[in-house]
């Protein structure tokens, strides 16, 4: 049920076109006509079903839809156009290609731009857009300038609009291209809301996305509950692996770059779009997405009436649903008629108004982890899908060397020659150098690199090249005639692995990364070096963003280069220069490439930053595969100079069974773990267990002891490899490795992991002067008296795992506060299995679960609460439970196991020891459950 309140959720749209130059540089009818060029390469598919097929969404369909809304104050949608697209659209028109298709095809758009809003903004807001689709933070700031200013002409000429605000192509968004966006007049820019909630302390990554986890230099926003009106919310009836940040990702902040050199700070309005929603949308719109009942889930948070929610909605809008005549036209106009008859609730806004009605706090703000939109790989913070690498070849990097020597040929040639203007960069006119940027420009166009391996990566592969040639066939004789003041061309410096001394999906990674960049200047290149300071308060603030503050060591770096196997070859190609970094553990690194060219020029990286974990100790170590299925024999591997044995246990560390033991496996002398000699040698030591063929094995726990005695046991926190589809709960008041963190407040936690059938809960264990609660409920929509007559209320629970601080006693409650036989333990944490099935004769899509924390004693005050608590201070409200998603979780049968230590509880829950006991009931604790015991004396 949606609660609608006086606070009205606001809902926009990002509606993205795009159709890249197909062959640079290539005419679109000519492509079309020739399936590519003449005498050249052809693709797989018809060009000109690509065209035919996008009529609507290049014509009418936006202008269609917004005016199903002009009734509706505020409603609106932005649309980014790119130049190339443009460009083809206008050549198809002049050539009145297939009966004039497109002929006349900006009149609706024209239309739509000149609706205006309550606010007296366009309806149709055509955002700024980089001209050629290039992955913008990974260009140096002068191109990205280049691509703005053609685009802002592209746009005056085509539409005679000028706007402020940007889409980035694939969303993908950094700080560090701020000060060029700022320098081509934009004030806003469009970013995945994913980057804000990765950036949160509390944020409850588990790898559903897809994307690794994030970087700790990156962590800078605080925890959710420093941001005021504000809360984790697990998405549900709609597509949402993560959590996310309810509020604080969906409202407008600033974020800022500082200048290296100067220190000086450069700020740009941050819009979120909606990660999960905006996917979802773009699968068919109002319809395919439940708007009310997915967006009111964020209603509890929609609590500051100067900065309400904003839902904005960005996809593609020319391919799958969302660019279908039913996304446009009836999807749309039924959107219209709900917000008609919900604006009390919700308000279709364009972005400018919102922004004028709720402009952010200049004081607000935050940091935006790099990294674009959903699908492919695009959220992905190092931009890997356009930089695919491999130790025999890349396609990908071999076009960046192209494009960083490109960079290098035509910014020299612009130093001697300047080009003539900008509509000469964009009509192909002018000198010598506005010729070679037209061209040099499209190289950047994203989908060259992101159709990898498919039937026509030859020809995207060699787009670069091509384009980069043309360019320096234009100022080839510019370049000789004139003096060299240009520094070497430095390529933004990337690192392997991307959490040195931490995890990448669970899997452990060493302390020591290389850092590697592509380096090309015209005369040569004398030196390169990677600059590297430690900051032991591992935060990024001010000082770590320029040059001249503390001491940086330097390392010489090594190059190296390869054969390209794109036809055209490259005239010219950057080599690929590495050095590696000695990690130190918990450390946070500031670096960036330093190189000079034979003349003397000098050019300076852009200043990146990295948090170095605990790492390895001794070593580092991995596994293959890195989330094994009981099928799977599992490779642990371990780099390092010495030798040793892998120490070992399964299921908290009890004995494997001994039909897994590799050959030479001997116990250990505490009888709990076993050791097993590695293989290899010197710097690859190695070992396989497994298959758990069984299905008895739940987790892997084990450590590396060396041959010299050291040991490598993961900084006190040992190695677990969690057997999927094998569910071991193991009841000894210790965590057990697959829970999760799903929410935590003023130094409580609370764990969660589900297998399909069984909930894992723990908390931390209450101390001496308090108990402790894990509550669980269906609906905690209802007020009751807190459990064990403490003082307050609490939402109506069905179960709850209770504990005693004063003598370590737990156990599981019902309704009625009737003790029920569920496992459980006390130690180092309170932790419980419950089996839904059993508990509710079904299992329940969600369960809302809260940890409440009470002085010891009947009427003790609540003194903690999990989550953090949002009304009175001595109640567990509705709020204040946290939502747990169960559906869509696929149910494993497999080795339905839970171990526990004995021990024997009497009728009134309470534990008793082995011994002399009184005649009674008494329940032992054994695999699976309990088992019932009389003694009769």
């Amino acid at each position: 049920m949606v609660v609608l309140l006086s606070i009205p959720i606001y809902i926009s749209f990002q509606w993205h076109m795009h159709q890249p130059i197909y062959v640079p540089y290539y005419d679109a009818v000519t492509t079309i006509y020739y399936n590519g060029v003449p005498s050249g390469p052809s693709f797989s598919f018809s060009l000109s079903d690509v065209w035919t097929q996008r009529v609507g969404p290049y014509t009418s369909w936006p202008t269609d839809a917004i005016e199903y809304g002009l009734s509706l104050p505020y409603l609106g949608a932005q649309v980014s156009l790119s130049g190339s697209l443009i460009e083809n659209l206008n050549n198809l028109e002049y050539n009145g290609w297939n009966s004039c298709l497109f002929c006349g095809w900006k009149d609706r758009y024209v239309t739509g731009i000149n609706y205006t809003t309550s606010g007296g903004n366009p309806r149709l807001y055509p955002v700024l857009f980089p001209y050629h689709h290039p992955v913008l933070p990974l260009l140096p700031d002068e191109d990205v300038l280049l691509h703005l200013l053609i685009y802002k002409e592209l746009l005056q000429r085509n539409f005679n609009i000028t706007t402020r605000g940007l889409f980035p192509p694939e969303c993908v968004f950094a700080e560090w291209i701020i000060p060029p966006l700022r320098e081509a007049g934009i004030e806003w820019v469009i970013i995945d809301n994913i980057h804000l909630s990765r950036t949160l302390e509390d944020y409850a990554w588990n790898g559903g996305t897809g994307v690794v986890e994030p970087n700790r230099a990156d962590v800078l926003n605080g925890s959710l509950s420093s941001w005021p009106n504000s809360g984790w919310v697990n998405l549900h009836n709609v597509w949402a692996p993560e959590p996310v940040a309810a509020g604080f990702a969906h409202r407008p902040h600033y974020a800022k770059y500082i200048d290296p050199e100067t220190g000086e700070s450069k700020k740009i309005i941050v819009v979120p779009a909606e990660c999960y929603m905006g996917n979802e949308d773009g699968r068919g719109g109002f319809g395919a997405l439940d708007y009310e009942q997915v967006m009111g889930q964020l209603f509890p948070y929609n609590t500051d009436p100067s900065h309400p929610v904003l839902v904005l909605l960005h996809h593609d809008g020319d391919n799958y649903g969302g660019g279908t005549d039913s996304y446009y036209h009836s999807n749309f106009e039924n959107f219209v008629s709900w917000a008609t008859e919900k604006q009390d609730s919700f308000v279709p806004v364009t972005i400018e108004d919102y922004l004028s009605l709720f402009p952010p706090d200049p004081s607000d703000v935050v940091h935006v982890e790099p990294g674009g939109w959903i699908g492919s790989g695009c959220l992905d913070p190092q931009f890997s899908k356009w930089l695919g690498y491999s130790e025999d070849y890349s396609p990908d990097l071999n076009s960046w060397a192209v494009i960083v020597a490109g960079h290098n040929w035509v910014w020299t040639a612009n130093l001697i020659e300047p080009y003539t203007s900008i509509s000469d960069i964009i009509d192909n006119t002018g000198n010598a150098t506005s010729q070679a940027f037209h061209d040099y420009l499209a190289s950047h166009t994203s989908c060259y690199f992101y159709w990898e391996e498919s039937i026509d990566d030859t020809i995207w592969n060699a787009n670069p090249t091509r384009a980069v040639n043309l360019a320096i066939d234009h100022i080839r004789d510019v370049v000789s005639g004139g003096p060299d003041n240009l520094g070497p061309s430095i390529f933004l410096p990337q690192r392997t692995p991307y959490n040195p001394g931490g995890t990448e999906f669970g899997t452990a990674q060493p302390r020591d990364f290389e850092v590697w960049t592509l380096i090309y200047d015209l005369s040569g290149i004398k030196e390169a070096k990677l600059f590297y300071r430690a900051d032991e308060d591992g935060v990024v603030d001010s000082l770590n963003c320029i040059y001249s503050w503390g001491t940086w060591d330097s390392l010489d770096m090594s190059w190296e280069t390869w054969d390209s196997r794109t036809d055209p070859a490259p005239y010219y190609k950057a080599k690929r220069y590495y050095a590696v970094i000695n990690g130190r553990e918990n450390v946070l690194y500031d670096y960036y490439v330093k190189a000079v060219d034979s003349l003397g020029n000098e050019s300076k990286s852009r200043i990146m930053h990295v948090y170095v974990g605990p790492g390895g100790g001794g070593g580092s170590v991995s596994w293959t595969p890195s989330n094994p299925t009981p099928q799977d024999t599992i490779r642990i591997e371990v780099q390092s100079d010495k030798g040793g044995y892998l120490h070992w246990g399964v299921n908290g560390w009890k004995l494997p069974p001994q039909d897994y033991w590799p050959p030479g496996t001997t116990v250990w002398e505490d009888s709990c773990a076993v050791e097993t000699p590695l293989s290899g040698s010197s710097p690859l030591f190695y070992i396989d267990i497994g298959p758990f063929i069984n299905g008895d094995v739940g987790v892997v726990d084990f450590v590396i002891h060396f041959e010299d005695d050291t040991w490598d046991n993961n900084n006190g926190n040992d190695y677990h490899i969690v057997i999927q589809g094998v569910t071991t709960y193991v009841m000894d008041g210790e965590l057990d490795p697959v829970a999760s963190k799903i929410s935590e407040n003023g130094g409580a936690s609370l764990y969660a992991h589900f297998d399909g059938e069984n909930l894992y809960l723990a908390t931390e264990a209450p101390g001496g002067t308090e108990d402790r609660f894990i509550i669980l409920s269906l609906s905690p929509d209802t007020l009751v008296p807190s459990p064990w007559a403490k003082s307050g209320k609490v939402g109506r629970w069905d179960f709850f795992l209770g504990g005693e601080g004063t003598n370590g006693w737990s156990g599981w409650f019902d309704e009625n506060e009737s003790i029920v036989s569920f496992p459980e333990s006390s130690g180092t944490y309170l932790e419980g299995v419950i089996n839904l099935e059993d508990a509710f004769g079904h299992i329940p899509q969600v369960i809302y679960l809260a940890v409440g924390i009470y002085e010891t004693g009947d009427g003790g005050d609540l003194i903690g609460q999990v989550p953090q608590g949002t009304g009175s201070p001595q109640d567990i409200e509705e709020s204040d439970f946290y939502a747990f998603q169960l559906s869509g979780i696929r149910r494993h049968r497999t080795s339905r196991r839970v171990l526990s230590g004995p021990s024997l509880i009497d009728v009134l829950g309470r534990k008793r020891e082995k011994g002399k006991l009184p005649p009674g009931i008494y329940f032992k604790k054994v695999e699976g459950g309990y088992k019932k015991l009389m003694i009769i004396k």
